[in-house]
């Protein structure tokens, strides 16, 4: 190959270079534009928005840190904030259904003294543990008849199901039943000032019965008596 040959097969393919990267940049900005808003972006919804994108795309966009994967099917986009509220809808929207609970639930509502580093969901599929940017996400199945008791929580746009103070103490009875007596109370640490001033008794006697389970009134009989003796 001449010279003049081979500076001219290198000017056309920096040129084609730079139209790739050009067509690329274009495209993460059409794909960052369409889900800057969803704290996590299922496949099947890049697939309705981007038909012709292909997968290899996401995969070149990750190994350059502008997506991130989360799991199988699910990305987030590299650079969005991270906080407690994006970390729930991450977990309701990575594993259905589902609602955050539990210690996680408790923490919010103050009813325990310190921080969750982790979040805790209820679901009625199977139980299931995650971890993604160094947070573990864990699921506990419940029956479909003791899935209820939640809430949407909104935030900068995001919304994320927590379950209410009330479901968040019952289902953590239903889901710890060796829990059931004054030193498993004392053990979680529970504030029975801030639970007995913010909780619905009524809706909670509701909820306590709706499982039909007498093992569960009974652990729920035992938490009032200790709530109430130590208010």
């Amino acid at each position: 190959m001449s010279i003049s040959c081979y500076f001219a097969h290198v000017l056309d393919t920096d040129r084609h270079l730079s139209r790739t990267e050009a067509s690329d940049r274009h495209s993460y900005a059409a794909f960052q534009a369409a889900f800057k808003d969803l704290p996590v972006i299922p496949l099947s919804e890049i697939r309705l928005r981007f038909p012709d994108m292909h997968r290899s795309r996401l995969s070149q966009w990750q190994r350059r840190g502008l997506l991130f994967k989360v799991r199988n099917g699910f990305y987030r986009l590299a650079g969005r904030q991270q906080n407690d509220h994006e970390r729930w809808a991450i977990a309701n929207a990575i594993y259905t259904p589902s609602y955050v609970s539990m210690h996680t639930a408790l923490a919010h509502y103050s009813f325990i003294p310190e921080g969750v580093f982790h979040v805790e969901s209820v679901t009625t599929s199977h139980t299931r543990r995650f971890t993604f940017d160094g947070t573990d996400y864990s699921y506990r199945n419940v029956r479909p008849s003791f899935f209820f008791g939640y809430r949407f929580l909104e935030h900068s746009g995001v919304r994320a199901m927590m379950a209410g103070p009330e479901k968040a103490l019952l289902d953590l009875l239903y889901l710890e039943p060796d829990v059931n007596g004054v030193d498993g109370f004392e053990a979680w640490r529970l504030n029975a000032d801030e639970i007995l001033d913010r909780i619905d008794r009524a809706r909670m006697d509701d909820f306590a019965r709706v499982e039909g389970s007498r093992a569960l009134l009974t652990r729920y009989r035992r938490l009032n008596k200790w709530l109430n003796d130590h208010a």
